[in-house]
């Protein structure tokens, strides 16, 4: 080993250790003092493990102590510190791994720092290693791994053997990465130890990490041991299980049909130079007992096939008719690409061959005479399984499964049987080989399978199985198919193109590219297509013989790592690839079927995902959020979106799907060539034909039932129109130039900037992942896009029963789709006539208070009232009137303002008499302002309303206990009111009245009461917030807009009729013209119609709804409420004043 100052500059130097003299050492293996080559232990048994050339009382096989824990590692300051020691080989035999750790007790010690953290990534730790190059494993301190990572160790299966001869188990194992100064990192195992002195870096390790660099002149060359396992001895050993005839346990039962009737097929000629031949190998398989003369009748007679092999006849059933009849079990046969992953850290393989296959099958009495053939010597039939029944395989396979489970490092599929060797290095990997080999070849003995000989492949680098070859670099092609290809003459008829095309389907796996030159072969086998070999199909052939020359190998899949699969579709295929760490593991693809070229381009991605993850399924099955790429954006909202909103045939993608945990990822297209190119041009259908394997058809048959189950989705039979409707649909669309480019657009698919998609369709970008064609209908998931020129008239038929907007938006949304269609289904029924007169009243607005008035008696209410046929006028005051005309209530008021003055406001309703030219006359005279109300909204006068309510309650009381009414007035007066401190006479006068209620006279003192304001305005605050409640502000209305009024809110159920708002003459009332008429109502009788006015041109759908509309008339529209009451002076002079009867009307 050279130490050169280039190698090892990062590696620090200890100072040497003290020498010390040696005592003579005692031998390990008898545990006396002897000269060297006289142990008196070579050659005997242990008593304790039973193994050769050492003495129990020093025997290390046992492990554990007495206690049964574990060795300790030795202690730092030990003494029993020996130079480097080598391995001997006979204290070796344990079946787990036993490594050497040394130690330099003198010299030069070499220390390096290297930082490290785990496989999985995390903050990198700097720890301390001794370079021991005498190691044959590296160690790591369970200290030093618990300041890298808090992760669980791996299980070890490992020993490790001291530089005392002491043998101790590791805590565990781990992988770490480990990164020198100099920038070199590798991945490197370690076996953990407690309590270990030092972290120990072996010198394979240093050496992978250029640590240290060794010269070849001074590199010692040993001499391997002669391998433990061979053929020879296997043979030699083994004989039986290679020689006699075979015979698997239990018999095999052949289920028929009942419905099926036995056939008794002729007996064929066999040529007459053959016929010695024949039966000769008749009594030889009868002296065999494979099979039996028949002589009594049977129900089932099949023929006999000779094949002529070299220097043998072989004898085969055709049991065409039987097999018709047979009931498999459909047992899954394994395939080379379920095997692959469990090859992952093979380097040693073996395969071995079922001798006679099937005829290790025994069958059972009935099921033999079933099997009865023809033969020029009589009749016969088979004791054992005959090659062509169709269940055979499956049968054979499950039997041989059942004979090797639990084999470890043997796999079998069909009669060929593989055995391999797995381990870090080519000695474990041999080891675990041999082991494997030994437990097959003994379970072989203990279930009667016989093994061909002839057919073994031993120990080997790279075997040829089932059409590949496998080595510890992965998956390849066998040779002899590349060179089928390599060596094919150009086809000359169809059939010549389709059996290359599939050979070409076998090797698509090895070479992404590959299937990039198949277009034009693929298309010279369509049924319309006249055979006829052009200069194209001439460089197909050349690129595709050029192309197999460079197959590459496919990685094994290995269960730790991370997968990936990439897939993409084109106008002509799907094609996916499974990668790990970039490598590929397997390549995927596949041509479109004729009905699947015509779907959408959403459709077309969607089932690239589908026809990766199935075909994969064994790879991404049982795993959590396995990554798929696609270079298209659409499909990934897809996944997100609830399934109920997708299109049909992407519902049952989606379901297909379910199964698997995906998450779909975005991938730029340049990034994803290989699984581009596969789809771009892909491989043939496989088609399922009699010639094809059993295991082929269990693969491809549910894909093809799906592919046919996707083309027979049709989406028109989800919509519920009639035919008629559904043709017009059809025709319009063709009709429409938008809709024939948005047709287009979902075909060829959309791309990826909203800016290139032309301005007549941008509106549908939003839902680009939802549309698909089918007939020339546009469908947006399970609805139809409705053309332009049809979306009038299925507006109306959507509010056809005047239900609600919603009701009838949710009705709509079922069967039907455009942009906008909810906002302008919304428009259309808000203006429908019929709904807009039956709509339920307004909500009740938020409370509005008039403003508090500064001094008493500066703002009065006034209403008048009947009761018991008396008239009444009530202020604070309660005035009994004779009538009520304006001319008594004028006469009335003057005395009741003399007493307490004039009032600043007047508030009153729009009665008559309160609305009429005198009583504006009397408020001019005395100087008072006049506000009336909005007729028939008695809540904007509710003071006085209240009280009305007050007084009514006061006279029927006095009344009914025939009581003075004046008498309760004035009590009612002097009473103070709920929540303030005052009576309503103190309010306004301040001192109190004098009442029949004994009084002192101190109270009778005039009181100013300042505190009132402040109470009347929290009494109104808290009224406001209670009202409030269950109140709703509503739009104001603007002069000239289009509304809906109730001419008469006082009737129950009155209509809403059509009017324009014609001035606003309070903050919520307004002057409304109907008809010609003006009506002056609040805001709470008048509705928007969101129109501006009713001179416009009426909407296309606003008028078609009207059309339909019932035009009655409305009976009740026959009275207005006037705001004054107009007057005509006629010629002669006359006054002439408006009815009464039409008291409401106003000009």
């Amino acid at each position: 080993m050279e130490k050169t100052e280039e190698k090892v500059h990062q590696v620090k130097s200890k100072p040497k250790s003290q020498s010390r003299q040696h005592k003579q050492s005692t031998c390990e293996y008898c545990g006396e003092s002897h000269q060297r080559g006289k142990c008196p232990a070579y050659g005997h048994e242990c008593l304790k493990c039973h193994k050769q050339n050492h003495f129990a009382k020093v025997c290390q096989s046992a492990g554990p102590d007495k206690s049964g824990k574990p060795k300790a590692w030795p202690k730092k300051n030990a003494k029993q510190k020996v130079h480097q020691v080598a391995a001997d080989a006979d204290d070796l035999s344990s079946d787990e791994s036993i490594y050497n750790i040394h130690t330099v007790s003198k010299g030069t010690q070499y220390f390096v720092n290297l930082q490290t953290r785990p496989r999985s990534g995390g903050t990198p730790a700097v720890l301390k290693f001794q370079i021991d190059t005498g190691a044959t494993c590296s160690t790591l301190r369970l200290q030093d791994y618990q300041r890298v990572t808090t992760e669980p160790l791996q299980p070890s299966t490992a020993k490790l053997r001291l530089y005392d001869k002491s043998v101790i188990k590791p805590t565990g194992a781990t992988t770490l990465r480990c990164k020198t100064d100099n920038g070199t990192t590798k991945l490197i195992h370690f076996e953990v130890v407690d309590k270990a002195p030092t972290s120990l870096l072996s010198g394979r390790a240093s050496e992978a990490l250029e640590l240290l660099q060794f010269s070849q002149e001074h590199v010692v060359h040993t001499v391997r041991k002669e391998p433990t396992l061979t053929k020879d001895y296997i043979l030699q050993e083994y004989k039986d299980i290679f020689t006699g005839l075979c015979k698997l346990p239990g018999h095999y039962h052949i289920e028929l049909d009942e419905m099926v009737k036995p056939v008794q097929n002729t007996r064929r000629r066999v040529p007459i130079p053959i016929r010695e031949e024949l039966k000769a190998k008749l009594q030889s398989l009868e002296q065999e007992k494979i099979i039996r003369k028949v002589e009594e009748p049977t129900s089932w007679i099949s023929s006999m096939v000779v094949v002529k092999k070299p220097n043998k006849l072989r004898i085969c059933l055709d049991p065409q008719n039987l097999n018709k009849g047979i009931k498999r079990n459909h047992y899954p046969i394994p395939t080379i690409e379920k095997v692959a992953p469990r090859l992952a850290k093979a380097k040693v393989f073996s395969v071995v061959d079922a001798k006679d296959g099937f005829l290790q099958v025994v069958l059972d009495e009935e099921s033999s005479y079933l099997t009865t053939f023809w033969t020029p010597h009589g009749r016969y039939r088979w004791l054992r399984m005959p090659f062509g029944i169709s269940s055979a395989p499956e049968e054979f396979q499950r039997r041989l499964d059942v004979a090797l489970e639990g084999l470890d490092n043997v796999e079998v599929i069909a009669d060929d049987i593989i055995i391999y060797g797995t381990g870090d290095t080519e000695e474990e990997a041999e080891a675990s080989h041999d082991t494997a080999f030994i437990a097959l070849l003994n379970r072989s003995r203990e279930r009667g399978l016989k093994l061909n000989a002839k057919k073994i492949k031993f120990k080997m680098p790279s075997v040829a199985y089932m059409g590949h070859v496998i080595s510890a670099q992965g998956l390849a092609p066998d040779p002899d198919k590349v060179r089928a290809v390599q060596e094919m003459p150009k086809p000359t008829d169809v059939q010549g193109v389709q059996r290359l095309l599939g050979v070409v389907t076998y090797l698509a796996k090895f070479m992404p590219r590959l299937s990039a030159v198949c277009e034009p072969l693929r298309r010279l086998t369509d049924k319309d297509v006249m055979f006829d070999w052009m200069p194209q199909h001439d460089k197909a052939l050349d690129t595709i013989k050029q192309l197999t020359t460079h197959a590459p190998v496919l990685q094994f899949y290995d269960i730790k790592k991370e997968v990936s699969i990439e897939c993409d579709s084109s106008d002509v295929g799907l094609g996916a690839v499974l990668t790990q760490e970039g490598k590929p593991i397997a390549y995927a693809s596949r041509s479109l079927t004729s009905s699947e070229r015509h779907y959408a381009q959403i459709e077309k991605e969607c089932p690239a995902i589908v026809f990766a993850a199935e075909r994969f399924d064994q790879y991404i099955l049982g795993r959590s959020n396995e990554r798929i790429q696609t270079d298209h954006k659409p499909p990934m909202p897809i996944f997100t979106k609830p399934i109920l909103t997708n299109p049909k045939r992407l519902q049952r993608m989606r379901l297909r799907l379910q199964k698997y945990s995906l998450n779909v990822e975005y991938k730029p297209g340049p990034e994803m060539y290989i699984s581009d190119t596969l789809s771009r041009a892909s491989l043939p259908q496989r088609e399922v034909t009699s010639d094809t394997p059993p295991y082929v058809i269990f693969q491809v048959a549910e894909e093809c039932h799906f592919q046919e189950e996707l083309a027979e989705i049709n989406m028109e039979a989800d919509v519920f129109v009639s035919d008629e409707r559904l043709q017009r649909i059809q025709e319009e669309t063709l009709r429409d130039t938008t809709f024939q480019t948005l047709a287009n657009m979902v075909i060829t698919g959309w791309p990826s900037n909203k800016q290139e998609v032309p301005l007549c369709i941008r509106e549908y970008w939003p839902y680009r992942d939802e549309l698909a064609t089918q007939n020339g209908i546009i469908f947006r998931g399970t609805r139809v896009v409705i053309p332009t020129n049809m979306r009038r008239d299925l507006i109306v038929r959507a509010h056809a029963s005047h239900l609600g907007i919603q009701s009838s938006i949710n009705k709509a949304r079922e069967i039907m789709f455009w942009p906008h269609m909810s906002q302008e289904l919304t428009e259309a029924i808000q203006k429908c006539p019929t709904c807009q007169k039956a709509q339920p009243a307004n909500c009740k607005e938020p409370l509005m208070t008039h403003p508090l008035p500064t001094v008493p008696w500066q703002v009065v209410a006034t209403d008048c009232f009947e009761l018991d046929g008396q008239s009444y006028c009530v202020f604070i005051e309660v005035v009994e009137l004779e009538d009520m005309t304006t001319e008594t209530l004028v006469k009335k008021t003057k005395p009741v303002f003399a007493t307490h003055g004039i009032p600043a406001t007047l508030i009153s309703d729009n009665g008559p008499n309160l609305a009429s030219r005198e009583f504006r006359q009397f408020a001019r005279e005395w100087d008072f302002r006049h506000i009336t109300t909005s007729p028939h909204h008695s809540r904007a006068n509710g003071k006085a309303e209240s009280a009305v309510k007050i007084a009514k309650g006061l006279i029927r009381r006095s009344k009914r206990d025939g009581g003075d009414m004046w008498q309760s007035i004035l009590e009612w007066r002097n009473t103070p009111t709920p929540r303030m401190d005052s009576s309503p006479v103190q309010r306004l006068m301040s001192p109190r009245s004098r009442t029949l209620m004994p009084c002192n006279n101190t109270l009778y003192k005039p009181e100013i009461q300042e505190a009132v304001p402040d109470q009347i305005a929290r009494k109104r605050q808290q009224a406001k917030k209670f009202y409030d409640r269950t109140a709703k502000p509503l739009p104001q209305l603007v002069v000239g807009q289009t509304v809906r009024v109730k001419t008469r809110p006082q009737v129950d159920h009155a209509p809403w009729k059509p009017g324009v708002i014609k001035d606003k003459v309070a903050p919520r009332s307004y002057i409304v013209e109907v008809d010609g008429r003006r009506y002056r109502r609040n805001r709470v009788h008048l509705r928007d119609t969101l129109v501006t006015h009713d001179t416009r041109k009426p909407s296309d759908s606003e008028a078609l709804i009207m059309d339909i509309a019932p035009t009655t008339p409305d009976p009740m529209a026959k009275s207005l409420d006037s705001h004054s009451e107009p007057q005509v002076v006629t010629r002669s002079g006359r006054i002439s004043k408006r009815p009464q009867y039409l008291k409401d009307y106003v000009t």
